[in-house]
């Protein structure tokens, strides 16, 4: 698995466009979503990781590789640190 580049995250920033999948052409390095259609998309995107919160529509989301299933804020915080330091 790959890692992202040290960096200090220091704002969340919220993201509100429609469709949904077009906050993915914004640069950033993790994407943290609960909407399952975004799930392909990131996968194939190898640089670039999502954390997909746990919802009732998205558990037919396989997680694996860059596509990582969180299920509270504190293991969002968690898995920046842990792909922070790689």
């Amino acid at each position: 698995m790959s890692t992202i580049s040290r960096k200090e995250y220091v704002n969340l920033i919220l993201v509100n466009h429609k469709p949904y999948d077009k906050k993915l052409d914004l640069k950033y390095d993790i994407y943290v979503e609960d909407n399952p259609n975004l799930v392909e998309r990131v996968r194939k995107m190898k640089e670039k990781f999502l954390l997909l919160y746990d919802q009732p529509w998205n558990q037919h989301c396989i997680c694996e590789e860059n596509v990582i299933r969180v299920y509270n804020w504190n293991e969002i915080y968690e898995n920046m640190k842990r792909l922070e330091k790689g």
